[in-house]
């Protein structure tokens, strides 16, 4: 089933329940409180009458023609009870007897408003028509004086819908002079106003249930259709990124949970794209850096095949050179990969930061000395005197560092190397008084291949040679190391006045991002940012 199809049938389904629920409970509320209202109404009317045959009892002295009478009123008998042969027989009133109408009798719709006149009588009927029920009179020694027209029970002799009859004695001065039996059944009190009002309260809930039910049909077709629409647009962006057309986006600027998810595709994307130009620039830069040193290689051998130049020391030298910068060249390709993969074995061990950097810097001693560039290292006491990681592969870090400052920094200048405790962990600093990095190539300084262009010195100045310059993978294979190691590099240049990396490292393995503490002295490192 689709994803609009069962929107649709959700809110369809919401709708249905909806209006059964309000539907069910105003109904089942309406019903017994319009009940309660009948009840109470019938209780009046009830007292009502009692009290008129009473009244009609203490004017008269016995039950005889009261037969007459009854069949008039409402509830009682299909008479209207209106202008006719009806009287209102309520307290103070004194029906037709034997004073007739002289005897202060008052007739029943002239002292009701709206008797004669066309409204609602006392007892709730409408004008010209008395409900029909089933009524019968018993005298003080319950025998029928006066009964409903219909079928009689042969066992009672009552009306055959008093079976279970609401009986209501008739006091006259204290004493019971009669009983008045109705039907008790809640039909038998409904007048046809009462029942109408029923009938609207059903017919209108009906319908509210069904204009809910149509609006929840529309409401749920509507949102699945810009559902469906959205969600399409996001399978065909996935499908396009699928088959490698990383520029595809999502135009989706809502900000619902779709929307969400259709700005982290756009950025899953993006990245892809940025990861395609990469291995694409990759492939052209390796492709590029091998391209020199094997033409070389090949040409010498060349003119050593054709007899042109002798295998001299000078020549073979030579190539062992360009054959080391190959093996250089792949090492380091080698490196970059395993740290980007998160397949880089780190060694892990604790070791004394101190004696370990002094170590590392003192190898260089000599290469500063034949380049006229003053090496210095400061050791502050905040060093920690006992961290953890893999000395070898931080050492690494450093030469790659020192390299790449006595490479930018001319004989005289000066490189220095800091220590000491960092926020949360130690680090170190390696600055020189080189020629810096402009503000344009700085951002690029730690990408793969990437050279910023020599400045400084004269026009005249001849370039350096490309064998005896860097293949462009130090600080990238820099910046492998120490995101292996849980840490961070970061860089500060101005032109022409030098330029400082700054390596922050956690004291413990697993305190700084990047997996935890190794099981073993040996473990592979999860991929570096």
């Amino acid at each position: 089933m689709s994803l609009s199809r069962r929107l649709t049938l959700t809110a369809v389904v919401a709708a249905l329940v909806a209006a059964f629920i309000l539907g069910g409970g105003a109904l089942f509320s309406t019903r017994a409180l319009f009940d309660r209202y009948v009840q109470r109404t019938a209780g009046t009317r009830q007292q009502v009458l009692v009290d008129a045959v009473a009244t009609y009892y203490r004017n008269n002295g016995s039950w005889q023609g009261v037969d007459s009478i009854l069949r008039d009123f409402p509830l009682m008998g299909p008479g209207s009870g209106v202008g006719g042969r009806g009287r209102m027989m309520g307290p103070g009133a004194v029906a037709p007897g034997p004073g007739g109408p002289g005897s202060g009798g008052t007739d029943f719709g002239s002292g009701d408003p709206g008797g004669a006149s066309g409204g609602w009588n006392r007892f709730g009927s409408a004008p010209g028509r008395a409900a029909a029920g089933t009524w019968a009179l018993l005298d003080e020694n319950r025998k029928v004086v006066a009964r409903s027209p219909g079928t009689l029970d042969p066992g009672s002799g009552l009306p055959a819908g008093l079976r279970s009859p609401l009986q209501l004695p008739v006091r006259v001065d204290g004493r019971t002079v009669g009983h008045l039996l109705l039907s008790s059944e809640l039909s038998g009190l409904l007048g046809s106003v009462e029942t109408e009002f029923r009938r609207s309260i059903l017919t209108w809930i009906l319908v509210s249930a069904l204009v809910a039910l149509g609006l929840g049909v529309l409401a749920g077709w509507l949102s699945s259709a810009g559902l469906r629409r959205r969600a399409n647009a996001l399978a065909l962006a996935a499908a396009a990124v699928g088959g490698r057309r990383f520029e595809a986006r999502v135009e989706d600027t809502e900000s619902d949970e779709l929307g969400q998810v259709a700005s982290s595709f756009n950025r899953m994307a993006a990245e892809l794209e940025r990861s395609e130009q990469a291995r694409r620039h990759l492939l052209a830069d390796v492709a590029h850096e091998l391209r020199t040193p094997l033409a070389v290689l090949r040409g010498q051998l060349e003119l050593l095949q054709d007899g042109v130049t002798q295998p001299d020391p000078a020549t073979l030298g030579a190539l062992n050179d360009d054959v080391l910068r190959l093996s250089r060249l792949v090492g380091d390709l080698e490196q970059l990969s395993l740290a980007e993969a998160g397949r880089l074995t780190l060694h892990w061990q604790a070791f004394t930061p101190g004696t370990w950097l002094g170590q590392e810097v003192e190898v260089f001693r000599e290469a500063a000395a034949d380049q006229g560039v003053r090496l210095s290292l400061e050791t502050l006491e905040t060093l920690p005197s006992q961290v953890e990681g893999d000395p070898d592969r931080l050492g690494q870090v450093v030469a790659n560092l020192l390299s790449n400052a006595f490479r930018h920094t001319p004989p005289g200048g000066t490189v220095t190397v800091a220590a000491g405790a960092r926020p949360g962990g130690w680090g170190f600093t390696v600055r020189d008084t080189g020629e810096g990095i402009s503000p344009e190539d700085l951002p690029h300084v730690f990408d793969r291949f990437y050279r910023a262009p020599r400045r400084g010195g004269s026009e005249d100045a001849r370039p350096e040679p490309d064998r005896h310059r860097g293949s462009g993978l130090g600080l990238a294979i820099v910046k492998g190391l120490v995101e292996a190691h849980g840490g961070r590099v970061t860089v500060e240049s101005q032109p022409g006045q030098g330029s400082a990396f700054a390596v922050w490292l956690p004291l413990r393995a697993g305190t700084g991002g990047h997996g935890g503490t190794p099981p073993s002295r040996t473990s592979t490192l999860p991929p570096a940012r």
